[in-house]
């Protein structure tokens, strides 16, 4: 018998505490452990009750939602929940920030309650916990990491670490050798996608990654004197598109991955 998804719901509004509460708890497979309304209360109920979601608010008293994950992934005996947050702090760079810190989703308030409830059974029915950084392309080859390889690979192509298409173009090429024929519908399949996970619309994953290629194609002549550069540019004779570059470099990973 499939066990109920348990759930801690923190947010220092009891209003929205409420209806976060009141938005999920008909669902027959969900079960509501415990509420929270500051973040040390948090971290407490998450050590005591185990949970496997936690929606979690970033601004709250005594300890604010990265500082509930961080404390979380330090001191639970590995046993941490899937933090979706549920914020109204919803800036480009704290989205990042939230998802970097451990989160595996960014919902802006108001939020839609019937994609929260699908993301929520998403997440626990894919068991073992895996984030798109840690697709199935990488399972059986535990000294190959993808998501270091292909962070590797853009920041040798001049694509800044600073820039916020640099973690959009990361996540692209991950879901392009998981999904190879997602780069045919990049605009429909990979956009939207990568959307969804950071909180922003597909136009500006889109924009984002093309800002991010028109640094790395600017620094060509130095770039080319690499070999990463020479494999993937060598042939350009002007700035690759967002599926050519995403694709570029998957193969180029997937070539060099083979020959490990």
């Amino acid at each position: 018998m499939k066990k109920n998804i348990r759930i801690i719901v923190a947010d220092d509004n009891s209003l929205v505490r409420e209806m976060l509460v009141d938005g999920i708890a008909d669902q027959k497979d969900f079960e509501i452990l415990a509420t929270a309304s500051n973040g040390r209360e948090t971290i407490e109920l998450i050590k005591e009750h185990e949970p496997d979601v936690v929606l979690l608010d970033l601004v709250m008293p005594i300890v604010d939602g990265l500082g509930v994950m961080e404390a979380v992934r330090e001191d639970n005996n590995g046993k941490v929940p899937y933090f979706i947050i549920v914020s109204a702090a919803g800036k480009e760079d704290i989205v990042t920030q939230a998802l970097d810190s451990g989160a595996s989703y960014f919902f802006m308030k108001p939020f839609d309650e019937g994609a929260l409830i699908r993301r929520i059974r998403q997440l626990c029915d894919s068991e073992p916990k895996k984030s798109i950084a840690e697709s199935s392309y990488m399972q059986n080859d535990t000294s190959y990491s993808v998501e270091n390889e292909t962070s590797s690979l853009i920041r040798k192509l001049g694509m800044p670490a600073k820039m916020i298409g640099y973690k959009y173009a990361i996540d692209a090429i991950i879901i392009t050798l998981e999904e190879p024929d997602a780069i045919v519908s990049i605009t429909k399949d990979i956009y939207p996608k990568i959307g969804e996970r950071y909180g922003t619309s597909p136009t500006n994953v889109e924009r984002n990654i093309r800002y991010g290629i028109e640094t790395a194609w600017s620094k060509r002549d130095s770039i080319m004197k690499t070999r990463e550069g020479k494999e993937i540019f060598g042939s350009c004779t002007k700035r690759p598109t967002n599926s050519e570059f995403i694709n570029s470099c998957s193969e180029w990973l997937k070539f060099h991955k083979s020959r490990r």
